[in-house]
């Protein structure tokens, strides 16, 4: 009898030899038999599990930067605030218009200007404060039209200089008699800027 022989009605009557085969054979099977049906699923729904895991890690990752990332910026903006805040404490409380352009005009004399025109615009409101533009044309040369915003600059009202434009001035007539000379000069220069004034919101007032 050979081992291809037994089957389970005669496998009482076979050699031991024979037995031990057949019976290493039927253990084969048997944990093959295991392995497809039970373990395989088992180890498919571990990789499942796997995947799953390192996914919520990943996403609980992402959250937890940008929960740190959001307090961050937060305590920015909080900072940004407090900077705005005693920023406007410098502003004044009230713009007297009347004694800033006395201000100007005498800043612009001292320079040695001559004055085309100084005229006082529409105030802007801002969020947290007003603005006061004033537009300016003058004539002179380039050491007294630096002369000027130097002194603009030194103003006791907090102030900025903004949309400056120099140009050569025209030599006409009514040029050379602001510039109180007969003779043309040809380093005469027109200069245009529009000043602004800055004023603290009054109490109560809404922003804008």
């Amino acid at each position: 009898m050979t081992w291809q022989d037994i089957t389970l009605e005669n496998i009482s009557a076979a050699p031991l030899r024979l037995r031990v085969v057949a019976l290493l054979a039927l253990s084969a099977v048997v944990m093959g038999l295991f392995f497809l049906l039970d373990l395989h699923p088992l180890q498919q729904q571990l990789q499942r599990a796997q995947m799953t895991e390192a996914t919520l890690r990943s996403t609980y990752q992402n959250n937890y930067q940008q929960a740190a990332q959001r307090d961050a910026y937060q305590q920015q903006i909080q900072q940004l605030q407090r900077a705005i805040q005693q920023s406007l404490t410098q502003l004044p409380p009230q713009i007297d218009i009347a004694t800033l352009l006395t201000d100007i005009t005498r800043a612009g004399a001292q320079s040695g200007l001559q004055f085309n025109f100084i005229k006082p615009l529409a105030p802007v409101s801002k969020q947290y404060y007003h603005v006061f533009p004033i537009a300016i044309s003058v004539n002179g040369n380039y050491k007294q039209l630096a002369a000027f915003i130097t002194q603009l600059s030194q103003l006791h009202d907090v102030v900025t200089v903004n949309d400056v434009h120099i140009k050569r001035a025209e030599l006409t007539h009514e040029v050379n008699n602001l510039a109180g000379s007969s003779t043309p000069d040809k380093t005469l220069l027109v200069m245009q800027l529009t000043l602004q004034a800055y004023q603290q919101l009054p109490e109560g007032e809404p922003r804008a």
